[in-house]
């Protein structure tokens, strides 16, 4: 679910060929290694020449003086196969890259990890990611049993079942906080306005994923429809398009709130077609690989929406493909964006499947908006800033939703000075300072 779907093959399969291959030949070289593994023939898999370039400026003796000394010295290096230390290395290869959606697979997660693309899990039913160091929750699936629980987008998990997790990538986690149906997990959580920890029990289950909702609210004596898009599944395009029908059928409705608050993300096509509904022409999202290549991803030009006023709430929850579609209707002035800034999932990866059955899952692009902003670890900032603080007096009340319908009684001119007015009022320090300098008022 976490993943942007993509099509094409990118040359950093090559290069992590390269880099895993590499491990393979010294490992096949070593007269001590284990016998299960076949030998590979370095020069068909193309890697000979960047191991003597490798050789040239590293010391490569030093991999197996560790590795012998803790076969030889570790206390309970019985308890500690070949297979172990071999994957481990891998591992550590990956994790060097200090990217916390770059990770190696085992044989045994490669294959959980494929069932869970197909949509076939168990587990609680939540979006998890990094934010500032530490594991977080970017999004409970509507109605799974984290949402039940009381699990909220931001929550930090500090422990898993009274296991520190502090260092665990998000992978890790999501192994080990997935179990069977009817089976019991505890998270200790930060949460912000709370003053200890909290620990929340869930009962794991089938994963259902929702889709969408959808309604028609009142705004005086006319109507504004009401999109409550979940994910980015397969299907989700084609069901976004019978509510558009709904919309343009409905004589009485003068605009659409499309929310995108905990959504994070799915498929990139998706994505894209979504927003050309609105994005009739020219760029909807760019992806930056890491020679600095840019490669442009154009609208599908539907344009069925491009006319509509429409509001987009995103929150802290908002990730990936829904940071997608707001930056590209936020950029083509397509929507005016209200809530908070998003989570900042903005990379993209590609999953490589090795010859025992182990993967990487590898980042290998970001995402830019198409006026160039970053959406990794940046995420979009809203046009009008609108907390969301849950009131248990009033549990239903929503202020973002509430601030977007009052958006569909104001005119131009009065957006515009809501958007100025709440634009200023969440200038950073360095923002002013640089304005000041530049002499703006």
């Amino acid at each position: 679910m976490e993943e942007t779907k993509q099509k094409s093959l990118y040359l950093y399969f090559s290069i992590l060929s390269l880099i895993a291959g590499f491990l393979f030949g010294l490992f096949f070289s070593w007269n001590q290694g284990s016998s299960a593994y076949l030998p590979v023939n370095n020069d068909l898999l193309g890697i000979s020449k960047m191991q003597n370039e490798a050789a040239k400026n590293l010391d490569f003796a030093m991999f197996w003086q560790v590795w012998n000394i803790v076969k030889n010295n570790y206390v309970d290096r019985d308890k500690v196969t070949d297979q172990d230390l071999y994957y481990g290395a891998l591992e550590g290869i990956v994790s060097a890259l200090d990217d916390p959606y770059s990770v190696f697979f085992d044989p045994d997660f490669a294959k959980s990890f494929t069932e869970d693309l197909s949509g076939s899990f168990h587990g609680i039913g939540a979006e998890i990611g990094i934010r500032d160091g530490l594991l977080t929750v970017i999004a409970p699936i509507v109605d799974s049993p984290a949402d039940k629980a009381g699990l909220k987008s931001g929550d930090r998990i500090f422990k898993v079942n009274g296991e520190e997790a502090y260092s665990w990538s998000t992978d890790k986690a999501i192994k080990n906080i997935r179990g069977p149906k009817g089976t019991e997990v505890v998270l200790t959580v930060a949460r912000d306005g709370a003053d200890d920890l909290l620990e929340i029990k869930i009962v794991r289950d089938v994963i259902v994923l929702p889709n969408l909702k959808f309604s028609f609210e009142k705004v005086g004596d006319k109507e504004v429809a009401y999109l409550a898009l979940y994910n980015f599944n397969a299907d989700s395009y084609q069901k976004v398009v019978e509510k558009i029908t709904e919309i343009k059928n409905n004589p009485k409705c003068i605009g659409l709130i499309f929310d995108l608050r905990n959504n994070p993300g799915g498929y990139l096509d998706v994505a894209i077609e979504i927003s050309s509904e609105w994005v009739e022409n020219g760029v909807v999202v760019s992806e930056r690989s890491g020679t600095g290549e840019l490669i442009d991803y154009q609208s599908y030009n539907f344009g069925n929406l491009k006319d509509l006023k429409t509001v987009v709430l995103i929150d802290g929850g908002s990730a990936s493909a829904s940071e997608i579609v707001a930056g590209a209707l936020q950029a083509h002035k397509k929507a005016v964006i209200v809530g908070q800034t998003s989570f900042g999932k903005g990379s993209v990866q590609n999953l490589n499947d090795l010859a025992d059955g182990s993967s990487i899952k590898l980042t290998v692009a970001k995402w830019l908006t198409p006026d160039g902003k970053n959406i990794d670890k940046e995420g979009v900032k809203p046009d009008i800033f609108v907390d969301y603080v849950w009131d248990k007096n009033n549990p239903d009340k929503d202020p973002q939703l509430e601030e977007a319908l009052k958006l569909f009684s104001m005119t131009a001119e009065e957006i515009q000075l809501a958007i100025k007015n709440s634009q200023d009022s969440h200038k950073s320090e360095t923002e002013i300072l640089l304005e000041k300098a530049n002499g703006v008022d």
